[in-house]
């Protein structure tokens, strides 16, 4: 399964941030992260979310999202699709931090069809 990235679509200072946690709403959980220069998130290894498909879309900057063996820069108004099961990080290499929206929805159905047509992938 293939990353889906869609380009051109005042918060807290810890990396990451939750809005809606696990169980407040079921099968959905909703937050920011910010990511500073030089920094990386997790700071080691990887994150994998076995249950929830992930989405994300960046508020202000820019990073660099890794996932098996895929790099995407994400700028600014880019949304990125990320498959559950997907080990993935995310690291900023430039000199402005990147404030990133993220939504992980628990998947009750098979996965997305790679086959189908969007617009706006790259």
């Amino acid at each position: 399964m293939k990353l889906l990235h869609f380009k051109g679509a005042n918060l807290p200072k810890s990396s990451v941030e939750y809005f809606v946690k696990d169980g407040e709403v079921p099968r959905t959980q909703f937050g920011s992260a910010t990511i500073m220069p030089g920094g990386r998130l997790p700071s080691e290894s990887y994150s994998q979310h076995d249950w929830h498909s992930e989405i994300s879309y960046v508020i202000s900057g820019s990073c660099r999202f890794h996932a098996d063996d895929e790099v995407i820069v994400l700028r600014e108004g880019d949304v990125l699709y990320n498959p559950k099961r997907t080990k993935h990080f995310v690291e900023n290499p430039d000199g402005k931090p990147c404030v990133i929206f993220w939504t992980l929805v628990e998947e009750l159905l098979p996965s997305y069809n790679q086959s189908s047509s969007l617009g706006g992938l790259s």
